[in-house]
Order: C-alpha cells, then sequence, then structure tokens
C-alpha cells in the first residue's frame, strides 16, 4: 500500500565539542572532548494513522517515538 501523505520531519542537531592540550616539554597531549546527540531536545513523532476506515485517527500524528531524549558523553584521551 502506497501512502499519498508523508510524516513529520526528522530533525537532529548533534554538537561536539574539542579541546587538545599539549604539554611543551613532552610529545604527550591530552584531548578533551563534550558530545551532545539531540541537543535541541526535539521531539520525533511517529507516522500519520494510515487505516482509512479509523475516521478518528485517519491522517493524524498520534505518537512520539519513545526514548528519544539529549543524550550527553564526555570522554578524555591521553596520547602518547
Amino acid at each position: 500500500m502506497h501512502r499519498f501523505f508523508s510524516g513529520p520531519r526528522l530533525d537532529h542537531t548533534d554538537l561536539a565539542l574539542l579541546r587538545d592540550l599539549q604539554f611543551h616539554h613532552e610529545r604527550n597531549d591530552i584531548e578533551l572532548r563534550l558530545e551532545a546527540f539531540n541537543f535541541l531536545n526535539q521531539a520525533e513523532f511517529s507516522a500519520p494513522a494510515a487505516v482509512v476506515n479509523s475516521k478518528s485517527s485517519f491522517g493524524n500524528v498520534t505518537a512520539a517515538v519513545p526514548n528519544h531524549q539529549r543524550v550527553l558523553q564526555a570522554a578524555v584521551k591521553y596520547h602518547f
């Protein structure tokens, strides 16, 4: 069955901040990294109902995708 309409857009905004700290007397350095996935915390909605005989919900978006929240992670990497 081919749908003649499409669902809501999927917008994801990710962000990464990176900082390299170098030691002047040695060849070692440290990389600090902070990453945010779905940084703006935008909801992701499911596709509209496509059952024609369901008059109450046809074409309506009635649910959101679960477990789609902002995710933050931090990392430290030591290069030697």
